[in-house]
């Protein structure tokens, strides 16, 4: 597996956002590649749903710039069918915005690629949890992960089951 370490740390910023409830489709703040952002930047969720924001490191609100980037008729076609395998140009974004970006350890079509699966998952009766396993997925081709146990451990701590044991 490629990055095998960045790999883990995703996941488990993803099952932190998951169980703290700070993970919310179409809101560029709480989703996935959001809370991405947020975790690798030391900023704070405060707060829950509409009332719920961001505080950095200081204790002062933060809006986190990557979502000006989502934004612009540009990008939502650019984060609207991603995959990992496109190469995807910076051209446009400010440099705030590319250095949150590449805070979650991806370059610009992997990021992308995440939020597609995040945003595209979001169906069926337990949308969340089916929307965090499109991600599953999506990391897994990311890192070039071939091993199946180490994907399902990587779903399995999406349940409830895992927090308790």
């Amino acid at each position: 597996m490629q990055r095998e370490q960045l790999y883990h740390k995703t996941v488990d910023i993803l099952v932190q956002a998951y169980f703290n409830d700070t993970l919310i489709v179409q809101d560029c703040t709480a989703c996935a590649c959001g809370n991405l952002i947020a975790a690798n930047n030391g900023y704070k969720s405060v707060g829950v749903a509409e009332d719920r924001y961001w505080l950095d490191k200081d204790g002062d609100y933060r809006q986190p710039i990557w979502t000006d980037a989502i934004s612009t008729s540009r990008s939502s076609n650019l984060f609207g069918q991603t995959t990992h395998k496109q190469k995807l140009s910076w051209e446009g974004y400010t440099s705030e915005v590319r250095e949150e970006i590449e805070s979650s350890g991806y370059q610009l079509h992997d990021f992308a690629a995440i939020e597609y699966a995040f945003e595209s998952g979001y169906k069926g009766n337990d949308k969340m949890f089916n929307a965090l396993m499109k991600v599953i997925e999506v990391l897994d081709a990311i890192h070039e992960n071939k091993d199946e146990a180490t994907t399902q451990v990587s779903k399995k701590k999406f349940t409830k089951e895992t927090i308790l044991s």
